[in-house]
Order: C-alpha cells, then sequence, then structure tokens
C-alpha cells in the first residue's frame, strides 16, 4: 500500500493509472508512483471506485458490460486486458496425514494471466503461507518465483505442516504476489474426511523382568554364537527376545530403537544372526529335499522282460547245481 501509495479502499487498477499521481482526487498519499504502467484514466478509475466494483466482480464481467458501466466501449475493453495482466495463481492441494501430528501436502500452481515484458519483467515473487482459520497462526511459509519461460508449466510443491487435535476444520492456503496488489488467491484445505493414523504408544514400557540365560534360546547354534560374549540377556535383550524370535519365523517387521552403548548394541546383530540362520536353514532344506524328489523321480524303471529274463537265469542255475 504504502509502495504503490494507493489505500485498501481504493481499487487496485489504479496500478495501471496514466500519469504519476495515483491518489489524485482522493486526498491519497501524495504525488509520485511506482506503477507498472499507464492504461487507464481518472475518470474511469473513479466511476468503478463509485460503483463499489471489486476485481472478483469486474472478472466476471465481459469487456462490454464494463463498457456500458463506464459509457466507454473501448475502455471497458481496456479494464478486462488489465484485469488479465494481474498475476494470480491457481492452485491444488492434496492432503495426506503421516502421523496424527504431522500433515503432508502437495501442491500444484499454475499461472492465469496475460504476461507482459513491460508489466511483468522476467520474474514475479509470491508468497505462499498457510495459516489457521483464526488467522492467529502461520505454519508454513516460503517465496516462490515464476519466471516467464516457466509460466505455462505446472509447479508442484511439498512440505509439512503440524496439525493439533481436536482436529481443526481447515488450514488455508494463502498464495499472494509480492509487488501487485489485488493479486491474492486463499484456497480452503478441508479436513472434515481426514483420517489420521492408529494411535499408539510411544515406547515400550521396559518391564522389570528376570535376566534370562543364553539357553533360552533354546538352540545349541545359537547359544554358541555368544558363548564369550555374555551369559545372561540384559533387560532390553529380554523384552524383546520374543518379539524378535517369532518375528523371524513369522516373517514380519520389528524396529528397536535404543540408547548406544553396551550390550544394547549386541541385540540388533544377535537378531540378524537368528534371523540369518533360519533363512538358512528353511533354504537347506528346501534344496535338499528337492534334490532327492528329483533323484526319486528320475530314477531308471526295470522293465517287465528284464525282470522275467533275470528269473529265468536263476531258475536255470539252480537246476545245473541240483544236477
Amino acid at each position: 500500500m504504502i509502495e504503490k501509495k494507493i489505500w485498501s479502499f481504493q481499487t487496485p487498477l489504479r496500478q495501471f493509472l496514466v500519469g504519476a499521481n495515483a491518489s489524485h482526487k482522493s486526498g491519497g498519499a501524495g504525488s509520485g508512483d511506482s506503477h507498472h504502467g499507464g492504461l487507464l484514466k481518472m475518470p474511469a478509475i473513479m466511476k468503478l471506485e463509485e460503483r463499489g466494483l471489486t476485481l472478483d466482480q469486474l472478472v466476471e464481467m465481459d469487456g462490454g458490460e464494463i463498457g456500458r458501466i463506464l459509457k466507454h466501449d473501448t475502455m471497458g475493453h481496456t479494464v478486462k486486458q488489465c484485469l488479465g495482466l494481474i498475476p494470480f495463481l491457481s492452485v491444488e492441494a492434496k492432503v495426506q496425514p503421516i502421523t496424527r501430528a504431522v500433515l503432508r501436502i502437495d501442491m500444484e500452481l499454475r499461472a492465469e494471466f496475460t504476461w507482459s515484458d513491460k508489466q511483468h519483467g522476467t520474474v514475479e515473487p509470491f508468497w505462499i503461507w498457510i495459516e489457521d482459520t483464526n488467522n492467529e497462526h502461520i505454519y508454513h511459509s516460503e517465496s516462490f518465483l515464476l519466471h516467464k519461460h516457466q509460466k505455462d508449466q505446472v509447479h508442484k510443491l511439498t512440505f509439512t505442516i503440524p496439525i493439533f487435535e481436536p482436529l481443526p476444520p481447515q488450514y488455508y492456503i494463502v498464495i499472494k504476489s509480492d509487488r501487485w496488489m489485488g493479486s491474492e488467491n486463499v484456497h480452503t484445505l478441508n479436513f472434515k474426511h481426514l483420517i489420521l493414523p492408529d494411535v499408539y504408544p510411544n515406547d515400550t514400557q521396559l518391564l522389570d523382568l528376570h535376566p534370562l540365560p543364553r539357553s533360552a534360546l533354546m538352540n545349541p547354534a545359537f547359544e554358541a554364537l555368544y558363548e564369550k560374549k555374555f551369559t545372561h540377556f540384559n533387560p532390553i535383550q529380554v523384552r524383546t527376545l520374543n518379539e524378535a524370535a517369532s518375528g523371524c519365523v513369522c516373517d514380519s517387521r520389528l524396529s528397536l530403537g535404543i540408547t548406544a552403548g553396551g550390550k544394547q548394541l549386541e541385540q540388533p546383530e544377535k537378531f540378524s544372526h537368528f534371523c540369518f540362520f533360519c533363512v538358512f536353514c528353511f533354504f537347506s532344506s528346501f534344496f535338499f529335499f528337492s534334490f532327492l524328489l528329483v533323484l526319486f523321480l528320475s530314477r531308471p524303471k526295470s522293465s517287465t522282460p528284464c525282470i522275467t529274463r533275470t528269473r529265468i537265469f536263476c531258475a536255470a542255475r539252480r537246476l545245473d547245481q541240483e544236477r
């Protein structure tokens, strides 16, 4: 407002005024301006402000309707041209919950305005932020530069924001130009049908369990791996031993997060050895029995004539011996 010398109750189309005094005849902020170009004259601006027409209302009209309001057909089409020059970014956003406290936002931005080197130069800067319903907190903000050669491209942005319970009804994505007044787009992120992940405890309680000896593995081969390391498992190993053993058998995943130091670091190694041994035994047995099955199916089969000749030869030999 200060840079453009335009009051908030005045139309943003004053940025296209011919001449240097944007607040002329309106008790404005004085002479001298930094407007984007002279396309409109003050009488047309005054008529639009007297009718109280906003940019959204003017965008819905065509050049003929605006011309009839101004009683100047040519100026009506000029106003319509100026409306198309004001930078505007349309947005499509998708919300994906990562946890119950973090949301992922995927945005697609498209430029919907006419680029003019005289009005825009080679780049247009924008500000993007996400705020709550009461406009009290900004959860994410970043700058975005739209270059001339990228105007017709789809620009994708991805970021994460916090979410709190009770779940708010919505958040707002605000996109605003850094240099233009009236260039603003507000997109609503509706959380009405948002499904958050289930609530899980942050960590597993470490129970007061008795230390288990190596014999709890119930396998001499496994016990031999740690014969020179320790005689009993520590509390964390005891707490997770059953889950790790069942995970190797049932092909399930186990996430073990522990502090560094001590014998606790041997736990992932132990379980990896255990799982590797189980897999090795399984595949070894599988290939061994498969080999036996192939040998059994591919053995030569004796034919009936061979058996008959063998029996006749044996009977004749016995007769000779008896004689």
